[in-house]
């Protein structure tokens, strides 16, 4: 098995990283196309539109926070290999072949590194983007939609709550004047 790992690590994470930045290239071409031909009068309502814009934004976040640590288990698995050398060379220990065997295993975590950088900068300027063409369909479909879009930022005021609110205090009200009367009859007068 060590033999098998010291032969072929490199080559296993640096495939798994070169399809992960594949497919972070092609997600970031696809959605920058697609947010500059979206026509935003294609989608009447506020939640198909946030669904068109994030679909895709997923896996580039996905690679931009993983790949260093696939770049890492290749690190720690080479580090495991070269101290398995130096404990099979038993008291003859060459520095040499130590500091190459650690310096080839920190390759994969620079490689690692050096493609989650730009996956998670496609992925903040990509979700900018999307914030761009969200506040520009809310600026073209004014507050007949406002909220549709929101509809947890409906008016607390609105006239059935305003209502309910009213009705609510007055029982409060009644309430409160009842248990004064009942207090001032408890303790014998007034407070």
């Amino acid at each position: 098995m060590i033999d098998f790992l010291r032969q072929h690590l490199d080559n296993i994470i640096f495939i798994v990283l070169g399809i992960m930045s594949f497919i972070m290239i092609w997600k970031t071409i696809e959605r920058s196309w697609f947010y500059a031909q979206i026509d935003l009068e294609l989608y009447p309502d506020i939640h198909q539109l946030d669904n068109a814009l994030e679909r895709g934004l997923t896996p580039i976040y996905t690679i931009g926070s993983n790949a260093p640590y696939v770049g890492l288990l290749g690190t720690v698995v080479g580090v495991l290999i070269t101290f398995y050398d130096i404990g099979q060379q038993g008291g003859q220990i060459e520095i040499g072949k130590i500091m190459v065997g650690l310096a080839l295993a920190l390759k994969a975590t620079a490689l690692g590194i050096l493609i989650a950088i730009p996956s998670i900068i496609s992925y903040n300027l990509l979700t900018n983007s999307a914030n761009v063409r969200r506040r520009k369909w809310h600026s073209q479909h004014g507050n007949k939609n406002q909220n549709a879009a929101n509809p947890r930022e409906e008016s607390v005021f609105s006239t059935d709550k305003r209502v309910k609110f009213r009705n609510l205090s007055e029982e409060n009200e009644a309430n409160d004047e009842e248990v004064w009367a009942a207090r001032r009859n408890y303790e014998g007068g007034e407070l």
